[in-house]
């Protein structure tokens, strides 16, 4: 889980509790935007890496894992 799930996490619970402010609220908005382009690019990935493993094409693989590994340490998107 990255900063920005986090953050969104917070909020979500944030505000079960009490009304968000207005720049809380364009947080929200902008972090579950993240998050889902965030899952999005993943569940491709996954869905491209199963594409190549049936296909044989292990160059291919291995740049789609590359690819998921950077996307889980952050560096993408």
């Amino acid at each position: 889980m990255n900063t920005v799930h986090a953050r969104y996490m917070e909020l979500l619970s944030i505000q079960t509790k009490r009304p968000l402010t207005a720049m809380e609220r364009k947080e929200l908005i902008e972090s579950k935007q993240y998050v889902e382009n965030y899952l999005w690019e993943f569940a491709k990935l996954k869905n491209l890496s199963y594409m190549a493993y049936i296909s044989k094409d292990y160059g291919w693989l291995h740049d789609i894992c590359r690819e998921l590994d950077q996307l889980q340490g952050g560096d993408s998107i």
